[in-house]
């Protein structure tokens, strides 16, 4: 029988370091992001001398480095500071209230109780933390148009307000790709935050490809890799809107391909391989954080594309309040999925075009269709 681990880290024919190619790895350097690191730096400045920073909203597609850009400015700041407790939480993964401040709590290390707290003890018991430690607190929220989806705007309000109504400095930084929702925010919400606003463009190709020939030096072995291979895997990012995560994906699954296969050296074939199988594993990449309305979307969506189909937004209304009835609960408002498809839609998932349609009441209607 062949050795099982054969294709370890330590006898690979073409890894050295396979983290510098995984999604947590920090690179030391952000190509082309100089000028919006530099613009975060400046305006999170002011919590060295316990002033409130400047409140950010850092905008643009994904995979154009709006995250590692937050993370790695509020790392040197901590580093820097140990007075400002710098916090990240993905509002993805905790949409609500409690559980957002739950996370800032655990990471205050501020115990909570087993029974459970109502929201308004666990903020007063981290603005007591704050208060006690002299901290100045730094709050990075990603994905924080899921907070308007869910109805929990209400902590922004709270959360901006801290140093008016507790003493305690707080500044916020908000990313996300659809900066559009925050206009439909209540007027004392918008007033209160005063969001700085941060734009992210997509890469180009050529970004694309040194970004690619970074990552390829840290992680692969010399001579493992051909130039080619780096720009085909920089191209399929490039036709996902420029998301670098896509394009380094590629580069990682293609190399892992070549690597079970004992190859020395990654192969355009192993690229185009891998690129055909990736539109079903992105699609499902996040399933597993879905709540059943967005999962029902996902399979509406996904059963259209497999018949070669692009839906009317009027056709998801009926089709997705017919699969609920059919399982044996209530309709939900088209307000309520159109939600949905604008989440969808600011994750790069689907595409959604304007069209005319006679039917409809506004003369228009989109043509809806999964991307990824």
């Amino acid at each position: 029988m062949a050795r099982l681990f054969s294709t370890s880290a330590d006898e690979s024919r073409v890894f050295k370091n396979q983290s510098a190619l995984m999604p947590s790895f920090a690179p030391s350097a952000l190509l082309h992001r100089e000028a919006q690191i530099l613009e975060i730096a400046s305006a999170l400045k002011p919590a060295l001398s316990k002033a409130r920073p400047q409140n950010l909203l850092i905008h643009g597609p994904t995979g154009t480095g709006k995250t590692s850009c937050a993370r790695h400015v509020i790392s040197q700041l901590s580093e820097y500071d140990a007075k400002v407790a710098c916090i990240y939480v993905n509002c993805w993964e905790n949409p609500s209230r409690q559980s957002i401040l739950s996370v800032i709590a655990q990471k205050l290390k501020e115990a909570l109780p087993r029974r459970g707290l109502a929201d308004d003890e666990i903020f007063g018991r981290l603005i007591e933390r704050l208060k006690y430690e002299k901290k100045t607190l730094v709050l990075v929220l990603d994905e924080v148009d899921r907070l308007m989806h869910q109805g929990e705007s209400e902590l922004l309000y709270g959360l901006a307000r801290a140093q008016e109504n507790h003493g305690v400095v707080i500044g916020i930084i908000g990313i996300t790709n659809v900066p559009e929702i925050f206009y439909s925010l209540d007027e004392r919400i918008r007033s209160s935050i005063r969001f700085k606003e941060i734009a992210f463009e997509k890469y180009s190709p050529l970004q694309l490809k040194d970004i690619l020939r970074e990552r390829a030096r840290d992680s692969l072995i010399p001579g493992s890799y051909s130039d080619e291979v780096i720009a085909l895997c920089a191209a399929q990012g490039a036709r996902n809107n420029g998301d670098a995560r896509i394009a380094i994906d590629a580069l990682l699954q293609s190399a892992l391909k070549a690597d079970a296969m004992g190859k020395n050296r990654v192969e355009i074939s192993d690229v185009r391989l891998v690129i055909e199988r990736s539109a079903d594993a992105s699609l499902m990449k996040n399933a597993n954080l879905m709540g059943e309305n967005e999962l029902l979307l996902m399979n509406i969506l996904k059963d259209a594309r497999d018949l070669g189909k692009t839906l009317t937004s009027g056709e998801i209304y009926s089709q997705f309040n017919a699969r609920r009835a059919k399982a044996g609960k209530a309709a939900i408002s088209e307000r309520q999925i159109l939600n949905y498809i604008q989440m969808f839609e600011a994750a790069r998932m689907i595409s959604a075009q304007l069209a005319d349609d006679p039917n409809s009441k506004s003369g228009k209607t989109k043509l809806i269709k999964l991307i990824r």
